[in-house]
């Protein structure tokens, strides 16, 4: 067997080297599919298949903001929850073992399916398209964008992967090990540490890792971390404070809370480096939320708050400038690129109210999912009334699932905690475009995994 396993290897190496000598694949890109490969092969050996999904899945939490980190169009996230989501499926239909996925799950990708078939039927005209308003994109990146109608189909598939395959794949995982749950929350947490963490290194002229994955360099200075925009990594620190915050009230022993202080702090360096003003507002939201939310947060308001402003006060007295620096860091007063910001804003939300108009029932088209910078006028240019209200089934499914499982005081204050992060979402949606990402759906696909755990136990229908 060992002698096997060595004769193997050596034709792998034998191979990569021909391949990248002949020009036929580069050593960059066949290395690490092979080393994907025998790290798939030894968990199966070592830990079996279901373990392989497992893994899969907490893959796709912890790479789920790092969507600058992608080749050919796709994120770690994407395969890696494809993965997840086959094995776990045919570990499941192998098993014969009951499968449970809450109803209200398939409201939103049955409607993203009824938009993308209208709007693949019943397209705008290009010369409507060739009228709207767009923020001006660098060459490189125009050409690469594919037609109107084959992009509907691409951003269907991109966001079915977050509303549909991730909160299955969620299903199938934790109904088998409730235990689940919280892990594929904190890994959430801490792989957006990791994106803050490159921003923050960036920002201190350390490394330069932003700048080599994504083409497009921030001209006011901001950093994007592992992300694709500055916007997008304030927007995964801010989802992922609510579930570090509650880490920090409830984890057990000193040792392991201050731990969790350290990641948030690491989080609001990352938030600090983005200079972004809907990531601070939705942080800042996030925390309050979730100490009022939590007994054991409650009980700490009032040292908090006074901790707080003590503070503040020290460091204005200290450093009379340090307000203004800060505020001015963060975009919220003498920064250039906010008032350049606001303007293009505003006129892509009127163009967004255009399509609406255009199109009220259906809109033009998942191609416009991400151009408004506003997620409900997105909803509605992109999928009108029929998105919007599909948009609103689909959470309002979720708030009542959460309503159910705290009733039943399942897993320790987790799906309030999981509330809040989509709740801060939600709330300055109205200042952001990150409609289609899968770390933004992870908590309403966890919370659906627990409905799933509590009803393969209830023995309820599959």
């Amino acid at each position: 067997m060992l002698a096997a396993i060595v004769v193997v290897a050596a034709a792998l190496v034998v191979g990569i080297l021909l391949a990248d000598t002949r020009g036929l694949v580069p050593i960059t890109r066949s290395v690490p599919v092979v080393a994907g490969m025998a790290v798939v092969l030894a968990v199966v050996a070592v830990r079996g298949v279901e373990d392989l999904g497992v893994g899969l899945l907490l893959l796709a939490a912890l790479t789920a903001t790092w969507n600058g980190l992608s080749s050919i169009g796709l994120a770690v996230v994407q395969p890696a929850l494809a993965g997840a989501l086959v094995v776990l499926a045919a570990v499941a239909v192998a098993s014969r073992r009951r499968i449970h996925v809450p109803g209200w799950v398939w409201v939103l990708p049955a409607t993203l399916v009824l938009v993308a078939v209208l709007a693949w039927f019943f397209p705008p005209s290009p010369a409507y398209l060739a009228t709207r308003v767009l923020v001006p994109v660098p060459d490189s990146i125009s050409t690469a964008t594919p037609p109107f109608a084959l992009y509907n189909v691409v951003n269907l598939v991109r966001w079915l992967v977050s509303a549909a395959a991730l909160p299955v794949a969620a299903c199938l995982a934790i109904a088998a090990r409730p235990k689940l749950a919280p892990w594929l929350a904190i890994t959430a947490a801490l792989g957006a540490a990791v994106n803050a963490a490159v921003a923050i290194t960036d920002e201190l002229g350390l490394t330069a890792i932003s700048a080599r994955l994504v083409p497009i360099v921030d001209v006011g200075g901001r950093q994007a971390g592992l992300s694709i925009q500055p916007n997008h990594v304030a927007l995964a620190v801010a989802v992922a404070v609510p579930v570090v915050t509650w880490r920090v009230l409830v984890a057990p022993g000193l040792a392991r809370r201050a731990a969790w202080l350290v990641v948030g702090m690491v989080l609001a360096g990352g938030l600090v480096a983005s200079a972004s003003r809907a990531g601070l507002i939705a942080a800042v939201l996030g925390a309050t939320l979730t100490v009022l939310t939590l007994t054991a947060g409650r009980r700490l308001v009032l040292p908090l708050v006074g901790g707080v402003v003590a503070v503040a006060v020290v460091a204005v007295a200290a450093f009379p400038a340090l307000l203004d620096r800060v505020a001015e860091q963060l975009r919220i007063s003498g920064a250039d690129s906010a008032s350049e910001s606001n303007a293009i804003r505003e006129g892509i939300a009127r163009q967004a109210l255009t399509d609406f108009g255009h199109s009220p029932l259906h809109g033009l088209g998942l191609p416009v999912a991400a151009d408004a910078h506003n997620v409900y006028l997105q909803l509605l240019a992109s999928g009108g009334v029929l998105l919007l209200l599909g948009f609103g089934v689909f959470v309002l499914g979720f708030v009542l699932e959460v309503r159910r499982l705290d009733g039943g005081a399942v897993g320790d204050g987790l799906p309030r905690v999981l509330l809040v992060s989509v709740v801060s979402w939600l709330l300055v949606g109205a200042v952001v475009n990150q409609l289609t990402d899968a770390f933004l759906y992870l908590p309403i696909a966890i919370v659906a995994g627990l409905a799933a755990a509590r009803e393969s136990t209830a023995g309820g229908p599959a």
